[in-house]
């Protein structure tokens, strides 16, 4: 692919892929956190919880803000506001102003997201699920490299120094944004009208295959927050790594999402594509049949990292295929359907999350168990699948 088609992707990229800023960066910090500041896991999730609240609370104006007033000027508003509010968190210790902060953080990325899901499907169309499975791929090498470098932030200058890394993503956000964002179709605003914003999410509700797809990549992004949320202490608790060790495990997971991403790019839509994601569904039903085994029976380290292997790699498939999948049959109000799938994103990410860590299991039974209602779904769902959308 030549530069000056891969330099686009990449911009838009940045402002689709917050998953390895948002949680790779902080998962690692958690449990010292959780030390310092005298609480327990569940006093933490906030700084998921809100921030996934506030990524789907940011969907109910943002696919409208979207198409009415462009991409551009979504993703610079979406990228100052990271930052400043990235900076708040980072700037102290108490948690009521971390889960207020991180909230607003959410929002944030649920503009910055939209914008770059329509633009993705504006100047994409059919292609969507390859370049989402490109930007998905590249993007997680970050992801890779977080735990890492959170890692070897925490040794040198404690847990806080996370935060701060955090928040420095926002810098190059806003030099992106403002410099070097693609440009797009000139919106056409219209007089806000409440009769056609509301008729126009009944349309998009209406078309049977979006609510499948983007479902479909809601339960498989679900699955991988299972396994963000409860990962750092059941790997730490329960087995007992040390962060070092923790972080060489989590990034070890990432890079098989990334391998995931990069396999998945391969696929056009299709019949090869669906039988493709029957086949990640199952594996990924018995991933989490064993996960739940082996942390009542056996508390294996190492079945439980092979269980979570085929996890990361299935989902890898699955999650960018049904975010594109889903916007195929949208010309106009692409940012509304962009912005309806990561409503459901956050609805089932916020509630697969909020479950693991509350009822905590040492052992990653609970990660197992958060999985397993995923895959079920998925495959709910592919059974109903009569044909697949197109542009």
């Amino acid at each position: 692919m030549q530069i000056q088609k891969i330099l686009p992707i990449f911009y838009i990229g940045l402002f689709t892929v917050f998953d390895p800023i948002t949680f790779d960066f902080l998962v690692t910090a958690l449990p010292l956190m959780a030390k310092d500041l005298q609480t327990t896991p569940a006093g933490l999730a906030g700084l998921i919880g809100y921030y996934l609240l506030g990524v789907g609370f940011a969907q109910l104006w943002s696919g409208e803000f979207v198409d009415r007033y462009g991409q551009r000027i979504s993703v610079r508003i979406g990228a100052v506001s990271f930052l400043l509010f990235g900076a708040l968190v980072a700037s102290t210790q108490d948690i009521g102003i971390w889960n207020v902060s991180r909230f607003a953080m959410g929002m944030a990325v649920g503009l910055c997201i939209t914008a770059a899901l329509s633009l993705v499907r504006e100047n994409y169309a059919e292609d969507g699920g390859k370049i989402l499975s490109i930007i998905y791929g590249a993007g997680n090498f970050v992801g890779v490299i977080a735990p890492l470098l959170a890692g070897l932030l925490i040794a040198y200058y404690g847990w806080h120094s996370v935060l701060w890394a955090v928040a420095s993503w926002g810098i190059l956000l806003v030099y992106v944004a403002f410099v070097l964002f693609p440009r797009s179709r000139d919106p056409n605003p219209q007089p806000f009208s409440w009769e056609y914003w509301i008729n126009s999410y009944k349309y998009i509700l209406s078309v049977r295959v979006y609510v499948i797809w983007a479902l479909l990549s809601a339960f498989a992004y679900g699955a991988f927050l299972a396994f963000i949320n409860g990962s750092s202490y059941v790997l730490t608790e329960g087995y007992n790594l040390s962060n070092t060790q923790y972080s060489y495990a989590y990034s070890s997971i990432i890079g098989v999402f990334v391998i995931g991403s990069f396999f998945g790019e391969r696929f056009e839509p299709g019949n090869r594509l669906l039988q493709i994601m029957k086949y990640c569904t199952l594996a990924l039903c018995i991933a989490a049949a064993g996960i739940i085994a082996n942390g009542l029976i056996l508390q294996n380290f190492y079945i439980l990292i092979a269980m979570i292997v085929v996890m990361s790699f299935t989902t890898a498939i699955l999650i960018p295929h049904g975010m594109a999948l889903a916007l195929l049959p949208f010309g106009e109000n692409k940012g509304k359907a962009s912005a309806g799938i990561i409503i459901m994103h956050v609805i089932v990410g916020a509630a697969v999350g909020w479950g693991v860590t509350i009822f905590h299991h040492p052992y990653g039974m609970m990660i197992g168990i958060g999985m397993f209602i995923q895959a079920l779904a998925i495959y709910w769902l592919l059974g109903r699948v009569k044909q697949m959308p197109v542009a």
